[in-house]
């Protein structure tokens, strides 16, 4: 990639990132460089579409990293960084990507905060290459094995160093994704092969019967806490089987060994020892399971560390299993397995459980399986909790009252509790719930509250010093409640319900929200320019309009560092920087106007037709507003302090009648050092001193027809030629000026 490529894509990815508190801006380089890393190996995304350009200090800083990424030797091994909202990764999470499912990744960076004000962390995984194990040197890979792995001469048994194995999943189960490998990190092995194989570049041939793989695990227990947070993986004290052996015979694995395992759930021990079942694939945990029996037939919940998650009573064990976690990648997208898997115990109903600040009743557990690993404990569960809820307060009202986020469960919900002992965390996730907003904020054009339920997913993350709530929701395409509109000071947004929904912030134990930001989304049909006094308008608006703009939105957000001090700002969102679909057609003129055309010409191609409004508040002395978009700055709409915002280049003031109300004096203009001459003259104003003109261009028959009235624009001013000291300039001004003189006539 050239280096302005290099510049352009690093902008579209990271141009809105800022540190969080916690992270550090040469962190945020760090991950700026493992993009640069990245874009040489896969496609990078889209490059910036903004016309006004980045910050020049965040310019500055981009390019020097491109710069460094150019000039220093780049490594062959390709990276791949993958976002996520939520501060832990979670495996068996559906929302996470089934890709990395499987991998450890090497570093991970974060939080930042993005334009939205999400904070947002990045995880990196680098693909190493892989020795193929197969039948035939173009075949199926049979296995995966360390890149290291010697190639000395093929007797009967091949080393295998210390590292991660990847094994084709559809060798386990015909129901496993196609294109999908189970990964196992080992401290070392051995292959045995049949006669005839032979190495072929990066291919270990076995052409011959089966080959038998021997795999010592690697399953060193992770350090963690006693009490607290983390706790409850420690005192589950999983022992995984040291050992494993795999007869591959192609295309399918023939038999599967281990030694003995054992594992501490909630103070009930279990062995688990292979038994003659052949291996399945579980889809929701994305999972390879090797089935095992187990020594205890029930569950009775003892010991509970936990505070955040709380399961009580007792259920049958329906089985239980050496799971493997499996990646839907290609070996070239293959990196650090996360481990050596995990412990598998499936009961059936029975069990129930409360979760921190859930309201009225616990929820009942349907069907409920636990993984235990020496690095992390998840439990995963549908519930029944149809008479529970749980509640948010937020900032205050005008009354002083919380407003509120409800969340209820008229319909079944999936649970997830994990415990991390490394680096100490617990945390919750329920999906399914549906979320009624109760806010005084933001507010349709009748008053009301915009706040109709929806559904979302939550986390509750409990670290030894916080417990802290990110609350989403999938956006979703749904009018079925029809438009709502908002007031601007000067424009109306025609908008759809709350489209989407985050919420994060610090969280007491009684679910107040101190401090915190709440994002809404909503989809946007029609945005219809206004004026506070009577007005008249070239524009009508749209009232056909069935469904909302595909390309733009409106985003609303509110943060308050303490309950009584919310603030609410609203964003115009668009994916290609344009509003032109949601902005009424403007009427065109009957005729062609050339002097405003040639004058436009001259302005260097200002356009002069567009939304047009005109204050009628009065009789006399009217004064009106032209937006008309250039292109040349962006972007094209704003919304600054709840008012419709535009650069001034994309706007034109105009006067009725086309003469100026009262003999004005000009002010130089400050931006320029032009010299006082005949063409910039002081003019006395007689009674409105506040007017400001910078130029007058051509007088107007009617409105809202052609716009040959008055205009005046503020920012153009130091690009017209009047104010400069060129003669030529001068000159065309003059010219321009006496054609105006002969054109113009009264208005009738």
């Amino acid at each position: 990639m050239t280096k302005t490529e290099l510049f352009s894509s690093l902008l579209a990815a990271t141009g809105n990132l800022q540190p969080a508190a916690e992270t550090t801006a040469a962190e945020l380089d760090d991950l700026r460089r493992a993009f640069l890393q990245s874009f040489e190996h896969a496609s990078p995304p889209p490059a910036a579409t903004s016309s006004s350009g980045p910050d020049p200090r965040l310019a500055a800083e981009l390019d020097y990293l491109v710069a460094q990424h150019l000039s220093a030797p780049q490594p062959g091994q390709p990276v791949y960084l993958q976002p996520r909202e939520v501060q832990v990764r979670i495996p068996i999470d559906p929302a996470s990507p089934a890709a990395t499912a499987g991998h450890a990744p090497v570093r991970s960076f974060g939080p930042f905060t993005n334009a939205a004000g999400k904070l947002i962390w990045y995880d990196l995984f680098t693909f190493p290459k892989w020795l193929h194990v197969r039948a035939s040197a173009s075949g199926d890979d049979l296995l995966l094995l360390p890149f290291t792995t010697p190639r000395t001469p093929v007797h009967n048994d091949i080393p295998i160093p210390a590292g991660s194995i990847w094994i084709p999943a559809r060798g386990f189960s015909a129901s496993a994704p196609a294109v999908a490998y189970a990964g196992v990190r080992i401290k070392g092995g051995t292959l045995t092969v049949g006669s005839g194989s032979h190495f072929q570049g990066d291919v270990l041939v076995t052409p011959a019967g089966s080959t038998t793989l021997r795999i010592t695990l690697d399953s060193t227990p992770a350090a963690g806490p006693a009490a607290g947070p983390g706790a409850e993986a420690v005192a589950a004290n999983p022992k995984l089987p040291a050992t494993a052996t795999f007869v591959l015979t192609p295309p399918a694995i023939l038999n599967v060994r281990m030694d003995d395992s054992s594992v501490s759930l909630y103070g009930q021990p279990f062995t688990l020892t292979r038994n003659p079942a052949p291996p399945a694939y579980d889809a929701n945990l994305r999972q390879v399971l090797i089935p095992c029996s187990a020594s205890a037939n029930s569950l009775a919940v003892g010991r509970v560390t936990s505070s955040l998650f709380t399961p009580a009573g007792s259920a049958k064990v329906q089985s239980a299993a050496w799971a493997l976690p499996v990646s839907a990648a290609a070996p070239t997208a293959l990196g650090d397995a996360a481990g050596a898997g995990s412990l598998l115990i499936t009961l059936g109903s029975g069990l129930q459980a409360h979760w921190q600040g859930l309201l009225v009743s616990p929820a009942l557990l349907i069907s409920t399986q636990i993984l235990s690993s020496p690095s992390s404990f998840l439990l995963t569960s549908d519930a029944l909790a149809p008479g529970a809820r749980q509640n948010f307060s937020l900032w205050n009202d005008s009354a002083s009252r919380r407003t509120s986020l409800e969340i209820t469960f008229a319909k079944p919900a999936r649970v997830v509790f994990a415990s991390y002992p490394t680096p100490g965390l617990n945390v919750v996730e329920v999906s399914g719930g549906v979320a009624q907003p109760r806010l005084d904020r933001p507010l349709s054009v009748g008053a009301e509250p915009i706040g109709n339920p929806i559904g979302v997913t939550y986390y509750l993350l409990q670290s030894t010093a916080s417990l802290d709530l990110f609350l989403g929701s999938p956006t979703v395409a749904d009018n079925s409640l029809g438009p709502t509109a908002m007031a601007l000071t000067n424009a109306l947004l025609v908008t759809t319900r709350i489209r989407g929904l985050s919420l994060n912030g610090p969280v007491t134990v009684d679910g107040l929200i101190d401090n915190g930001t709440l994002d809404l989304y909503l989809g946007l049909y029609q945005i219809v320019p206004t004026l506070p006094d009577p007005y008249a308008a070239n524009f009508e608006p749209v009232l056909n309009r069935d469904a909302p703009d595909a390309t733009t939105g409106v985003h609303v957000q509110v943060q308050w560092s303490q309950p009584d001090a919310p603030a609410m700002t609203v964003e115009l969102t668009s994916s290609f920087g344009d509003f032109g679909s949601v902005l009424p057609g403007s009427v065109v003129p009957s005729q062609r106007n050339g002097f405003l055309e040639e004058f436009s010409s001259w302005l260097g191609g200002v356009p002069f037709d567009g939304w047009t409004l005109l204050d009628v508040s009065s009789n006399a002395d009217q004064l009106g507003v032209t937006m008309a978009p250039t292109g040349r700055v962006g972007p094209a709409l704003t919304i600054q302090d709840l008012s419709l915002s535009t650069a001034a280049l994309n706007t034109r003031s105009f006067l009725l009648p086309q003469f100026q109300w009262e003999p004005v004096h000009n002010l130089p203009n400050p931006l320029t050092t032009d010299r006082r001459s005949l063409w910039n003259l002081p003019l006395t104003v007689q009674r409105q001193s506040s007017a400001r003109i910078r130029f007058a261009l051509c007088p107007s028959r009617r409105f809202p027809w052609p716009l040959n009235w008055y205009e005046l624009t503020a920012r153009m001013a130091p690009r017209l030629p009047f104010f400069s000291r060129s003669r030529s300039a001068l000159r065309r001004w003059r010219c321009l000026t006496r054609r105006l003189r002969t054109s113009t006539r009264r208005p009738t």
